[in-house]
């Protein structure tokens, strides 16, 4: 095993007197979860990022609309939100808020 790979995947992987190609294929599964946990982690980053500065220009155009929810995040205010994107839709939305 090569010095890079991180010590947590050369501990598991160790050979213990099992053949090299499962060791081999050990290493490649960890090393794909850890990929996905990387990933993971960079879209939940990506979403949380985009979530504020969903907020942030919902809070500059119509800022009441964020009364009717603690999170920008739930699919009916995303709904509500297209709706009012049509021309003439924010007229009456507004007068029923």
């Amino acid at each position: 095993m090569t010095d890079a790979m991180p010590m947590c995947v050369r501990t598991l992987c160790a050979p213990t007197g099992t053949s090299s190609v499962r060791s081999t294929s050990t290493t490649r599964l960890w090393i794909q979860t850890r990929e996905l946990y990387r990933a993971d982690e960079v879209l939940r980053s990506e979403t949380n990022r985009l979530k504020n500065r969903s907020r942030d220009q919902l809070s500059r155009w119509v800022p009441h609309v964020l009364s009717l929810s603690p999170s920008v995040d739930e699919p009916w205010f995303w709904d509500l939100v297209e709706y009012m994107l049509h021309p003439g839709s924010v007229l009456t939305v507004d007068s029923r808020l």
